[in-house]
Protein backbone atom coordinates (compact mmCIF):
# COMPACT_ATOMS: atom_id res chain seq x y z
CA UNK A 1 0.00 0.00 0.00
CA UNK A 2 2.92 2.24 0.49
CA UNK A 3 4.17 1.95 -2.69
CA UNK A 4 0.63 2.81 -4.42
CA UNK A 5 -0.14 5.55 -1.98
CA UNK A 6 3.48 7.44 -2.33
CA UNK A 7 3.24 7.51 -6.05
CA UNK A 8 -0.30 9.21 -5.39
CA UNK A 9 1.28 11.25 -3.47
CA UNK A 10 3.56 12.49 -5.78
CA UNK A 11 1.26 12.51 -8.90
CA UNK A 12 -1.42 15.23 -6.82
CA UNK A 13 1.64 17.05 -5.86
CA UNK A 14 2.75 17.40 -9.32
CA UNK A 15 -0.59 18.21 -10.58
CA UNK A 16 -1.16 20.63 -8.21
CA UNK A 17 -1.37 23.99 -9.00
CA UNK A 18 -2.00 25.50 -5.71
CA UNK A 19 0.72 26.13 -4.07
CA UNK A 20 -1.35 26.45 -0.63
CA UNK A 21 0.22 24.91 2.22
CA UNK A 22 -2.93 23.30 4.02
CA UNK A 23 -4.18 21.43 1.01
CA UNK A 24 -0.36 20.44 0.37
CA UNK A 25 -0.74 18.51 3.92
CA UNK A 26 -4.03 17.34 3.08
CA UNK A 27 -3.15 15.52 0.03
CA UNK A 28 0.05 14.16 1.44
CA UNK A 29 -1.22 13.15 5.08
CA UNK A 30 -4.77 11.04 3.55
CA UNK A 31 -2.86 8.72 1.28
CA UNK A 32 0.14 7.99 3.43
CA UNK A 33 -2.59 7.52 6.46
CA UNK A 34 -3.75 4.99 4.86
CA UNK A 35 -0.72 3.17 3.59
CA UNK A 36 0.51 3.51 7.95
CA UNK A 37 -2.97 2.05 8.90
CA UNK A 38 -2.97 -0.30 6.56
CA UNK A 39 0.71 -1.45 7.94
CA UNK A 40 -0.61 -0.83 11.62
CA UNK A 41 -3.36 -3.38 11.03
CA UNK A 42 -1.22 -6.11 9.66
CA UNK A 43 0.65 -5.74 12.76
CA UNK A 44 -2.28 -5.72 15.18
CA UNK A 45 -3.68 -8.70 13.61
CA UNK A 46 -0.29 -10.85 13.54
CA UNK A 47 0.42 -10.97 9.47
CA UNK A 48 3.54 -9.55 9.59
CA UNK A 49 6.63 -9.17 11.84
CA UNK A 50 7.67 -5.40 12.69
CA UNK A 51 10.43 -5.58 9.98
CA UNK A 52 8.64 -6.77 7.31
CA UNK A 53 6.30 -3.68 8.03
CA UNK A 54 9.29 -1.46 8.19
CA UNK A 55 10.87 -3.02 5.02
CA UNK A 56 7.59 -3.00 3.39
CA UNK A 57 7.21 0.85 3.75
CA UNK A 58 11.09 1.45 2.94
CA UNK A 59 10.76 -0.36 0.19
CA UNK A 60 7.37 1.08 -1.24
CA UNK A 61 8.63 4.54 -0.85
CA UNK A 62 11.83 4.21 -2.40
CA UNK A 63 10.31 2.21 -5.35
CA UNK A 64 7.25 4.36 -6.16
CA UNK A 65 9.69 7.51 -5.73
CA UNK A 66 12.19 6.04 -8.37
CA UNK A 67 9.26 4.92 -10.48
CA UNK A 68 7.69 8.94 -10.51
CA UNK A 69 10.77 10.62 -11.39
CA UNK A 70 11.37 8.33 -13.95
CA UNK A 71 8.17 9.31 -15.71
CA UNK A 72 7.56 12.65 -14.52
CA UNK A 73 9.79 15.37 -13.94
CA UNK A 74 9.95 16.41 -9.85
CA UNK A 75 7.30 18.32 -8.48
CA UNK A 76 9.34 21.34 -8.04
CA UNK A 77 10.08 22.06 -11.85
CA UNK A 78 7.79 24.03 -13.91
CA UNK A 79 6.76 20.94 -15.90
CA UNK A 80 5.87 19.01 -13.34
CA UNK A 81 2.81 17.01 -13.98
CA UNK A 82 3.48 16.32 -17.46
CA UNK A 83 4.58 13.07 -18.18
CA UNK A 84 8.27 12.57 -19.84
CA UNK A 85 7.66 11.24 -23.40
CA UNK A 86 4.88 14.23 -23.52
CA UNK A 87 7.40 16.63 -22.43
CA UNK A 88 10.02 15.48 -25.31
CA UNK A 89 7.03 15.57 -28.50
CA UNK A 90 8.25 19.51 -27.86
CA UNK A 91 10.66 21.54 -28.60
CA UNK A 92 12.15 24.78 -26.12
CA UNK A 93 9.50 27.07 -28.14
CA UNK A 94 6.35 24.89 -27.62
CA UNK A 95 6.09 23.51 -30.89
CA UNK A 96 5.66 20.12 -31.66
CA UNK A 97 9.07 18.00 -33.01
CA UNK A 98 7.26 15.85 -34.96
CA UNK A 99 3.88 15.57 -37.02
CA UNK A 100 0.69 14.84 -35.69
CA UNK A 101 -2.08 12.31 -37.54
CA UNK A 102 -4.66 15.32 -37.82
CA UNK A 103 -2.54 17.28 -39.89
Amino acid sequence: SCCGMTFLVWYFLGKMKSRERWITWVVAVLPWGWSVFVAASRLVDHWHHPSDIVAGLGLGFASSTLAYHVWYPPVWSPSAGIARPVLEEFDSSGNQKFASFND
